[in-house]
């Protein structure tokens, strides 16, 4: 590990598991983290948050995802350093895979841009999940809606699937709502060079529209429990 974290150019490296706590110790030690951030990392309940510490950035967010069409999330963390980026994974999933290919292919911006805009690049997948798993409720509930114009709709039991999908959201919300203005922390990063700050602006404007979805989510899911309530009475 010494010889990779020595060798020239922009490095990733990529630990999937959290488990064995020893190890990450020692590895830990070897990547001289700072002991605040250790716990960070490793505590999978952690709330999403931006740091910087010595121009080092580190970045604890949930990575979304279904599983049987039950909500699930991921514990990441990201460091940026100085021409490397590690990553911590709660499990050895493939979450970045996408990524791990482009990177294999010498024509692409991703080898030559940085390690700053790798960085950028990861964050920017972990966003596309929140959007990805907005849009899904947001299917749901349209379903719900047009399920109401139907005298024979059951409204018990649209209404115990709002309570599903209100239960999702409440969740989604709570482990997203951190990062809310946590963002603009970025700019003070001395690794993140000018040329690259357009793309975490992008970044940035995408967890807006995400924060602009829940509000607006929030509202329909508000509306149509109060629609079903008062076609029960």
């Amino acid at each position: 590990l010494s010889s990779f974290i020595d060798k020239p150019g922009v490095k990733w490296l990529a630990v999937e598991g959290l488990a064995d706590t020893e190890r990450l110790d020692v590895l830990f030690q070897m990547l001289d983290i700072d002991r605040l951030w250790m716990q960070d990392i490793v505590n999978a309940r952690h709330i999403a948050k931006i740091d910087l510490l010595d121009d080092d950035v580190l970045v604890v967010m949930d990575y979304f995802y279904r599983s049987d069409s039950v909500l699930q999330k991921e514990h990441i963390a990201i460091i940026l350093r100085k021409n490397m980026v590690i990553t911590f994974q709660e499990t050895p999933n493939p979450r970045f895979s996408t990524i791990f290919k482009a990177l294999h292919d010498p024509k692409v911006k991703l080898r030559h841009s940085g390690a700053d805009y790798l960085f950028n690049i990861i964050l920017s997948s972990v966003v596309d999940s929140y959007l990805i798993e907005l849009d899904q409720q947001r299917l749901e509930l349209i379903d719900i809606e047009e399920q109401l114009l139907d005298d024979a709709t059951d409204n018990v039991e649209l209404s115990r699937k709002l309570q599903i999908i209100r239960k999702s959201f409440l969740f989604f919300r709570k482990n997203v709502s951190p990062l809310r203005g946590e963002f603009s922390h970025l700019e003070n990063s001395q690794h993140i060079k000018s040329s690259n700050k357009i793309y975490f602006i992008d970044t940035h404007d995408h967890l807006g529209q995400v924060f602009q979805l829940l509000d607006s989510e929030q509202a329909i899911i508000t509306s149509l429990a109060d629609y079903i309530s008062t076609a029960n009475e």
